[in-house]
């Protein structure tokens, strides 16, 4: 099986991409929508300048796509450049948004590829004792909901 995985740089995104390497798949690329002078609904805007990094160290292509963070045109930006990859499914880090796991399953869908979601529905505890316990370092890099700040006792 020869995947893509959607990753923003953070644990979720690397949970699946282990997941998918776990599976023995092929990793065709690492594919970042970087949201350019907005926020967007779906992805992830902090942080992603690391999976550059990420891609580089692992060997693995790195494909950043840009987008505008416009509702009804980020899926358009991602579907144009994921149709060019030789690829049978997307692996996506999801845990609890019905509205991105169910707009990327419908793009896979109008590209005749496969949608993995590995993490869906995980519980926080549950998916932050299973990256502890499978070695991987997880460290809080900012806070971005409101309710918490600097105050707070860590």
């Amino acid at each position: 099986m020869r995947v893509a995985i959607l990753s923003s740089g953070g644990k979720d995104s690397a949970a699946a991409w282990w997941w998918a390497m776990c599976k023995g798949w092929d990793i065709a690329a690492l594919v970042t929508m970087r949201v350019v002078g907005g926020d967007s609904m779906m992805f992830q805007v902090p942080g992603t300048e690391i999976v550059q990094h990420q891609a580089k160290l692992a060997n693995v292509p790195w494909l950043s796509i840009d987008t505008e963070g416009q509702e009804e045109l980020e899926l358009v930006d991602l579907q144009s450049q994921i149709a060019k990859l030789e690829i049978d499914a997307l692996v996506c880090g999801a845990l609890r948004s019905d509205y991105q796991k169910s707009r990327i399953e419908r793009m896979c869908h109008r590209l005749g590829i496969i949608s993995y979601t590995p993490l869906w529905h995980q519980s926080g505890l549950t998916h932050i004792s299973g990256l502890v316990k499978h070695g991987f370092g997880v460290m809080i890099t900012s806070v971005a909901c409101d309710g918490l700040d600097q105050d707070l006792d860590w």
